[in-house]
């Protein structure tokens, strides 16, 4: 759970989670208490952050289609009539779970 850049933070994070998942098949026990502690710091992953993944440069991870997507997510994502103030909502993170699914209600 490290970036030298913001924008690579949202990626880094969502890819540690899912090979935390995938380590249950090597210790389930500790694999879910880090994921129970990792959804305690989900603040890259929130709705508010994950955009920004658009502009990582993080090209292994991320590419011209991927970044289609979100853009696309962006703009079917309705305009609330009022903004939430306070923590950002921390969704649960599922093997499948991708960036374009962490952004709108």
């Amino acid at each position: 759970m490290k970036a030298s850049n913001g924008a690579d933070a949202p990626i880094n994070d969502l890819q540690f989670i899912h090979d935390r998942m995938d380590y249950r098949k090597v210790d389930k026990a500790v694999a879910d208490t880090v994921i129970d502690k990792l959804g305690h710091h989900g603040w890259c992953l929130s709705e508010e952050v994950v955009p920004f993944a658009m502009f990582s440069k993080n090209a292994k991870m991320i590419n011209s289609k991927y970044d289609q997507q979100l853009a696309a997510r962006l703009l079917e994502t309705p305009e609330p009539d009022n903004f939430r103030l306070g923590k950002p909502l921390f969704r649960k993170v599922a093997r499948d779970t991708t960036l374009k699914d962490l952004i709108g209600p």
